[in-house]
């Protein structure tokens, strides 16, 4: 079979290629690009989206090839007819490096060239450190263990992710891998400005996507523009660009500042001056601003705490304000200042750049599981949900589970300058976003491991408990989610899959926690079955 597909290949291209049934021998190559260059429509394609595969492309294989099974494997798989969909494969267990049906570098080659050089095989970061590789460098490695916790170094390699437990806590097995990028706006997309102009998907006009490139927008391709406005990246095809809308500059004011249990008279004092956030809660939302918060044991910075800490603290990294004065922010905040003044809490409000609000964050961690769940409007208008709510942050640090953190914002999935759009897969319970996390030690036996991930999975029912209705923000969340697809797609979900069955009926995307992820299981050999582990073979359920 390997030598067949590399010389159906090798014909597509005009080249002279020579390859036994083992893929043992080759005389020559000459290939060229099979894919054409289109006219761009105005303004919308960047120079290498105009390089694509088309029906005129594929007739043309179909012509030099004269022979159905073979050409049909170049088809476009149509969703709206079945005449090439009924000639594929049935859904089978995914080909995984070092299987025997796993292509050689030849054929990897070959389909490079096909695609003007454009195919990106992937190496892991840490190839450099693994002895073992031909990729060893010692200086390199020594580069990318003190970069290993900076955004910068994983942002800018093209496989690595910024928390490596959900790749397996080490390098990956060396081959291509088409699935490590997840998508911010295809999530739905929170950020500072959130409560201002709404969620990152509600700022895309336009996007190009699938193998056939289409665009889709609110007149075209309507229903895939509607799924991949917040129902999850690359479920149904591969997004190439996006049209975002352009907003006005706004000043703005930030405000950082942190206090602990040393900087109140007691600890009662600490907590209060917490409750009194909460408290005014829906007013800072209300006025337009983001507030992105962190409670928990011990003054370090997040990542190196030591677990079970006593000395606890609530740092605000930052308060956005869009559109407001130092001044103006000053007298949004006074109401809760007044309160942490009465109860004689130092701190030390930093009105700064942005830069200061926000500085980078701790990455590259392995030894820490988070969950999520978003808290509607309706629990900060209830006297009692809300006390509720302040209660579970008190109590995770004090009654909780040793190494447990809270972090979360204060944001709101709509914005106040303008109309909630109507025609995005968003969840749309949004005005507090909790994040719980747990951490343990890098040396931490399986079994504590799988303990601490099913500990703080079960600890975050209390939210769930608070507010039943709502869920939570998939690109922050726990990946054993109980309910997984009410909690990340709601009411939504049955016209999601209905779509996914649409368009990508043989399952080809495929994550954990997307659309259609129940039709499909990971075979794992590692020794913790309930966890983001997804180090082994991926199979259709059977029934």
């Amino acid at each position: 079979m390997k030598g067949f597909v590399s010389s159906t290949l090798a014909t597509l291209a005009g080249a002279t290629v020579l390859i036994g049934t083992q893929g043992a021998s080759v005389v020559t190559a000459s290939l060229t690009a099979a894919a054409t260059t289109v006219s761009p429509k105005p303004t919308t394609l960047f120079p290498a989206e105009t390089v694509q595969l088309t029906n005129e492309v594929l007739a043309a294989v179909s012509s030099n090839v004269r022979n159905a099974n073979i050409s049909d494997v170049f088809h476009f798989a149509d969703p709206y007819t079945d005449s090439t969909l009924s000639k594929k494969n049935p859904r089978s267990c995914k080909v995984m490096p070092g299987d025997v049906s796993w292509p050689k570098n030849l054929l990897w080659n070959t389909l490079d060239t096909l695609l003007g050089k454009r195919l990106i095989k992937t190496v892991p970061l840490a190839a450099y450190c693994y002895p073992e590789w031909p990729e060893y460098d010692a200086d390199k490695c020594a580069n990318i263990t003190s970069q290993w916790a900076v955004s910068n170094l994983h942002m800018d390699d093209p496989v690595s992710i910024m928390l490596p437990r959900y790749e397996g806590r080490t390098c990956m097995a060396p081959g291509y891998n088409y699935t490590k990028t997840c998508g911010h706006t295809a999530g739905g997309g929170h950020s500072p400005l959130s409560s201002m102009y709404g969620m990152a998907a509600d700022q895309v006009l336009a996007m190009e996507a699938n193998g056939r490139f289409i665009t889709a927008s609110s007149t075209e391709n309507s229903d895939i523009f509607w799924m991949l406005r917040g129902g999850g990246g690359s479920t149904i095809g591969v997004v190439t660009s996006l049209i975002v809308k352009a907003l006005p500059r706004l000043p703005t004011t930030t405000v950082t500042f942190n206090f602990t249990i040393n900087d109140a008279p007691n600890v009662d004092a600490f907590w209060k001056g917490i409750e009194a956030y909460f408290v005014n809660f829906e007013d800072f939302i209300n006025a337009g601003t983001y507030g992105y918060y962190y409670v928990g044991a011990s003054a370090t910075e997040i990542g190196t705490d030591d677990a079970g800490s006593t000395d606890y603290y609530f740092r605000m990294h930052s308060v956005v304000a869009p559109n407001m004065t130092i001044a103006e922010t000053k007298a949004l905040l006074a109401p809760w200042y007044n309160v942490l003044d009465s109860l004689n809490i130092t701190y030390t409000p930093c009105h700064d750049a942005w830069a200061v609000a926000s500085p980078k964050e701790y990455v590259g961690a392995a030894a820490v599981k988070t969950t999520s769940r978003l808290m509607p409007r309706s629990v900060f208008q209830d006297d009692t949900l809300r006390q509720r709510t302040y209660a579970a942050h008190k109590d995770a640090i004090e009654k909780g589970i040793i190494g447990l953190f809270v972090a979360g914002f204060h944001i709101s999935g709509t914005g106040i300058a303008v109309a909630p759009p109507n025609d995005t897969s968003v969840l749309p319970a949004l005005l507090a976003h909790v994040i719980v996390g747990i951490k343990w030690p890098n040396n931490a036996t399986w079994e504590t491991v799988r303990n601490a991930s099913l500990a703080v999975t079960s600890w975050t029912n209390v939210l769930r408990d608070i507010a039943p209705e709502s869920g939570a923000y998939m690109s922050e969340a726990d990946l054993i989610e109980p309910n997984l697809q009410e909690a990340f797609y709601g009411a939504n979900y049955p016209a999601l899959y209905a779509l996914k069955q649409k368009y990508d009926p043989t399952g080809l995307f495929f994550a954990l926690t997307a659309v259609g992820a129940e039709d499909w299981e990971v075979r794992t050999t590692d020794p913790l079955p309930y966890s983001w582990n997804n180090n082994g073979r991926l199979c259709p359920v059977t029934s």
